[in-house]
């Protein structure tokens, strides 16, 4: 078992993915309920199109039997409203109070193309390359369990209104952590090429969309110039363009 501290960096691939809901409330935002109150009423003024949802924060996690070749990623999430998520990820986020955590879909192409999205405006890091991903939502848990492949399932069609049909089921899972964010990504391999996709989401689509402003297919490493990224993406991108290579 390999448990993880805030600085902890890593990228390996899990067989499992097992997270459970906590009922306890997050101590950070207890601590900071003030703070994070006038925070919020700041951030309005200037962005009032946010709004003080329900999400969710990882407070532990582990790589459980690794060196047996079926290792599983485990981990405890707390719920939390947006405002107090918001206000960590400004001032605190590389404390030991929690993990930022999403699930997301890696997705290859026949052509071996990766399709990535572009965060859009209305989005905490906006114009910043991204797999689809997104906060874990309430629906997502069947009673204290998360439901992991829904939620990522719900974050691709959301994003990419591609089907549970049309991506199949996952080939593996990709843990890729750095800087106090933990990403958990669904590997999953389709009949389209990269060009064919990108270019008739963005017939349906548009740039309609407040969080996706665009989908785009990476093919060599170069592709990626002329974005940001993330440290957990760009390291998680970096392996699935080598495997694709294979």
């Amino acid at each position: 078992m390999r448990f993880a501290s805030s600085p902890y960096r890593a990228l390996t691939c899990v067989n499992d993915v097992i997270v459970q809901l906590e009922q306890e409330p997050w101590r950070f935002a207890s601590q900071n309920r003030a703070e994070i109150c006038a925070f919020w009423h700041e951030r309005k003024r200037s962005q009032p199109y946010l709004y003080d949802g329900q999400v969710h924060v990882m407070t532990s996690w582990a790589v459980v039997d690794g060196d047996t070749g079926s290792a599983t990623f485990v981990g405890r999430l707390v719920r939390v409203n947006f405002a107090s998520f918001l206000y960590w990820k400004h001032f605190d986020t590389n404390s030991q109070q929690g993990f930022d955590f999403s699930g997301g879909a890696a997705i290859l192409c026949r052509d071996g193309a990766l399709l990535m999205v572009v965060s859009g405006a209305r989005t905490i890091r906006p114009g910043t390359l991204e797999f689809p991903s997104g906060f874990v939502d309430v629906s997502d848990f069947e009673d204290d369990m998360l439901n992991f492949k829904r939620h990522v399932e719900r974050e691709a069609a959301e994003e990419l209104a591609i089907t549970s049909g049309q991506l199949g089921e996952p080939t593996q899972y990709l843990l890729s952590a750095a800087d106090g964010v933990v990403q958990v990504l669904s590997i999953f391999r389709i009949e389209s090429t990269g060009d064919e996709f990108t270019k008739n989401w963005r017939w349906r689509s548009g740039n309609l969309r407040s969080e996706i402003s665009d989908v785009v297919a990476i093919y060599p490493s170069s592709d990626l110039a002329n974005f940001s990224m993330q440290a957990h993406v760009k390291e998680a991108v970096a392996h699935l363009l080598e495997s694709s290579r294979r």
